[in-house]
């Protein structure tokens, strides 16, 4: 949240036996004069001479001094009032409030008590600054401020108040309280302009307390009122940012990324709104807008922090249309820059690794994925890569190789992956003639992962299994099975490539004279 410091119109006077002073850094109001002893009157004056023009460490003196001698003296209200004035003119914040403070025990029925509780909370807060952002005294500010508010809620200040109350709530972290300051100040100003740190701060307390579409009024005020202003675009980047990550709306995140776009001239942002919009369209699975915006990005900002990361879903978006050819050099690419994150770096290991497969450059792709087991043996995606690793290898001839690492794959049984693997351990061993074996380890892809869903992206190996075992099963001339398993695989799957065969060779069993 970004809270912008506002600048409080306040004054600084001192009746001098009834006359107004000059005007300096705290509220303003008009006092009369009191009765008072010659002597109190003499010295209340020397002190006022010397606040009047500007000599404000001896005012302060001064004002010490009177309160030792007076303080029973009507016109001790007023010096205790003109003390903490001072103190706050010399950035004595803390003293300022002690003043402040003890002003309205000692005379609650003191003519500028309206005045001085409103000077009480400024001096709160401004020690609060002054302190490094103490939340304790920015409440303290926050209590001040809600007593003036309660005791004079017909004051010409109450606006002020508000605004103050909003940002020392919003310093000691109490948000949605500080919306409520913000929001109660602008329904008394409909007709007047905000400023646009105002109504972006405004704005983003609203998302952060998931109250978006208030947020979305807020943020268009902004874009009318302050169209130009950098926060114009910034809001609506935030607001994308909402419906992207917590909304999963992705068409309304596309909606806010392009027109923040139209209305920033920051580089940096820019980058991120090019880039957030390319993920948008990703997420809704508009791959070749997707790529398109992440290219814009590459093309517009070769020097950008994001260049790297865009390359990468450049390759991505190429990859999820099963364009191997256009996906692998930005993966390349991508390994050669500086990706934001080690998992970006581990994906971008595993594609590129899956691109080189698919294009059966096997030797390259071993590379890939040999440096993924290297560099990132904790990384989610080390199933996926042990699985590719073995397809390389097998296709290279390596079958020993590629059979440890489909065991390893299919050892990760929480993963859909490890049944594409079993299925693979059975494929070479049937490969290899040893199809008792094979039919063990088909029987454990049909059987050994209830619990597991395939991905997408998988065909079903159950399916696989089943015919695969029922063929080993017709190898070994245990025709009761291989019938049985024939007929299982085409009811689980009738319209698969294999269905042909299986049913010819279902009918062949049948026909079999030893039946």
């Amino acid at each position: 949240m970004i809270w912008r410091r506002l600048y409080f119109r306040v004054a600084f006077m001192v009746p001098v036996l009834g006359a107004i002073c000059a005007e300096t850094s705290l509220v303003s109001a008009q006092q009369r004069p009191a009765a008072s002893s010659n002597a109190a009157k003499r010295a209340y004056a020397a002190a006022a001479a010397f606040q009047n023009e500007g000599v404000v460490e001896l005012a302060v003196e001064d004002w010490e001094e009177f309160l030792k001698r007076f303080d029973d003296d009507p016109l001790a209200a007023n010096a205790r009032f003109n003390l903490g004035a001072c103190y706050f003119k010399l950035g004595k914040y803390d003293q300022a409030a002690d003043g402040f403070a003890a002003l309205a025990e000692k005379h609650p029925a003191f003519d500028l008590a309206e005045t001085n509780l409103l000077n009480f909370g400024i001096a709160n807060f401004k020690a609060a600054q002054a302190a490094g952002g103490n939340p304790g005294r920015f409440n303290q500010a926050a209590a001040a401020l809600d007593r003036f508010l309660k005791q004079f809620p017909q004051s010409n200040d109450v606006s002020q108040a508000l605004m103050l109350r909003a940002q020392a709530l919003a310093a000691a972290g109490r948000q949605s309280e500080a919306i409520a300051s913000w929001t109660e100040w602008m329904e008394r100003h409909p007709t007047a302009q905000q400023s646009a740190e105002t109504l972006y701060a405004v704005g983003m307390g609203l998302l952060e307390g998931n109250r978006v579409n208030d947020a979305r009024k807020i943020f268009a005020r902004l874009q009318r009122e302050h169209n130009a202003h950098p926060l114009a675009g910034a809001a609506l980047f935030e607001l994308g940012e909402y419906e992207f990550h917590q909304q999963k709306d992705f068409a309304a995140a596309v909606a806010s990324y392009r027109a923040a776009k139209e209305r920033t001239g920051n580089a940096d942002l820019a980058e991120k709104i090019d880039y957030k919009l390319g993920w948008a369209y990703f997420q809704l699975h508009d791959f070749p807008r997707a790529e398109q915006t992440f290219a814009s990005l590459l093309s517009q900002r070769p020097e950008g922090k994001l260049v790297a990361d865009a390359e990468l879903m450049c390759g991505e978006c190429s990859f999820k249309q099963g364009q191997w050819a256009a996906a692998f050099p930005h993966f390349s690419s991508a390994l050669e820059g500086k990706l934001s994150s080690n998992d970006l770096v581990a994906l971008a290991l595993l594609r590129a690794g899956q691109c080189a497969v698919q294009l059966k450059r096997y030797d390259e792709a071993l590379k890939f994925l040999d440096r993924l087991a290297r560099e990132h043996a904790a990384s989610p995606y080390q199933t996926e890569a042990t699985l590719q690793r073995a397809i390389a290898l097998e296709s290279l001839g390596r079958r020993d190789e590629a059979l440890q690492q489909y065991r390893a794959a299919a050892e990760q049984t929480a993963s859909p992956l490890a049944m594409q693997a079993q299925f693979m351990i059975g494929h070479l061993q049937a490969a290899a003639g040893n199809h008792r074996e094979a039919v063990r380890s088909f029987y454990r892809v049909i059987h050994g992962f209830d619990g597991v869903k395939p991905t997408s992206a998988q065909h079903d190996f159950k399916a696989l299994a089943l015919y695969e075992a029922a063929r080993s099963f017709d190898t070994l001339q245990n025709d009761d099975q291989a019938l049985r398993l024939y007929a299982a695989f085409l009811e689980r799957d009738p319209n698969s490539d294999h269905a042909a065969a299986a049913r010819q060779r279902l009918e062949a069993l049948k026909r079999s004279p030893e039946r």
